[in-house]
């Protein structure tokens, strides 16, 4: 089974009102999917007054819809055969993408931030991969720099654990 890391910048933290603005996803074997997903002017305005994290905004207007990306990112899911989805945040993660039109509501595996805590009940991204005597490559707050390191930090513990 191929574990595959998800990442997601939205606009905002409520998944039942905020949207997608940004996916990726890496595989373990190296396979990396990215795109930015434009959710409609009504949420773009919110975060016109708000910027999301390090998100650039004329990547965001210049996307494709939720559901064009979302189809892209499941066909690109079932190319890789079985898949078990892990993210960084499970809980946030899984909260958008389990809804329409993501619907990956199956196939969700460890919560990476949960297993670098170490018992904790939450710890950054950035802080976890330095625990692990990981350097961060690439910029935080991007999705799919943030899979990709979520993918690293995880195949520590992982190693750690043997």
């Amino acid at each position: 089974m191929m574990r595959v890391y998800v990442d997601t910048e939205t606009t905002g933290l409520d998944a039942a009102r905020d949207e997608i603005i940004e996916v990726a996803a890496v595989a373990d074997n190296g396979a990396e999917f990215h795109a930015f997903s434009n959710p409609g002017e009504f949420l773009l305005a919110k975060i016109k007054e708000r910027p999301v994290n390090r998100v650039p905004l004329d990547e965001v207007l210049s996307a494709s819809s939720p559901q064009h990306v979302a189809d892209t990112l499941r066909v690109w899911l079932a190319g890789l055969g079985e898949v078990v989805l892990h993210a960084y945040n499970v809980h946030f993660d899984r909260g958008f993408l389990s809804r329409s039109p993501w619907s990956l509501t199956e196939g969700w595996g460890e919560c990476v931030m949960m297993a670098a805590a170490r018992g904790r009940r939450w710890i950054k991204l950035v802080d976890a991969v330095e625990r692990f005597g990981l350097t961060w490559s690439g910029e935080a707050h991007r999705a799919l720099d943030d899979a990709r390191m979520a993918r690293r930090l995880h195949e520590a513990i992982l190693r750690e654990r043997v």
